[in-house]
Parts: structure tokens; sequence; C-alpha cells
């Protein structure tokens, strides 16, 4: 008789990760289905932008998180970074947001350095998990 295995639950983590970029998602106004995350060596998630770079080579862009870099805006063929949020590891969606609007024009406001978080997963528990 073959064994049927049943497909393994999302973790509180994953779970959590997933809550924190669909929120910034809607922050930026793109939809669910233009995300995803994931909890491996790294946690990280991603957000398809629907804008493109401005400058005279216009690329596709992805908003990118990792509990090591934060977020940062790439291009999405060559993976190149345009710009990478600085401060707080986990901010506020609505500051991703202004981020992205910024970089988009051209703007470099945050001058601080980064935040370093012990345990960002845990951070995201405590905001996000259920």
């Amino acid at each position: 008789m073959p064994l049927i295995s049943k497909p393994e639950l999302p973790s509180p983590e994953e779970r959590a990760l997933a809550a924190y970029v669909r929120v910034v998602a809607a922050a930026l106004g793109v939809a669910d289905d233009d995300t995803g995350s994931e909890v491996s060596e790294v946690a990280s998630g991603f957000v398809l932008l629907s804008e493109r770079t401005p400058d005279r080579t216009p690329r596709d862009l992805i908003l990118t998180w990792d509990d090591r870099h934060g977020w940062e805006l790439v291009g999405e063929e060559d993976r190149g970074v345009i710009a990478a949020f600085r401060g707080n590891l986990l901010p506020q969606p609505h500051e991703v947001a202004r981020f992205v609007a910024d970089a988009l024009r051209g703007r470099d406001a945050q001058p601080e350095p980064r935040v370093p978080i012990d345990d960002p997963l845990s951070a995201l528990l405590d905001r996000y998990g259920e």
C-alpha cells in the first residue's frame, strides 16, 4: 500500500514573513500574487513591481528582502541593486513604499546606518505572527 504524505504546513516564521511581504506589497498597491517568500538558510521575500527604472535603459524591478540586507530595489534581469533601504531591517510598510517612490524619483534620502536586529524572524512573529 503506498504511503500518502501530507504536505508540510508553513512554520509560524514562514507565515509571519509572508504576511509582512504581503502588507508591504499592499502599501505599494501590488497584488498578493506578485509576492513570494521563503525561510531556509536565509529568510527572504520579494515583491514584483510594475514600475520600471526611469533611466535610459529601463529595467523591470523587483523589491527584495532578506534577513541580512533588508529591502533592496533590484533590476529583474541582472539583479543589480538600484537602491537599498538603510536604517531598520524591518521597516513599517509605509516606509518601504516611501523608499520605493523616492528611489524611482532618483532620491536617496536615507542617511542613517543599518539598525541590526538579532533575530528578524522573531521580530516578524511579534508583529505579523498569528
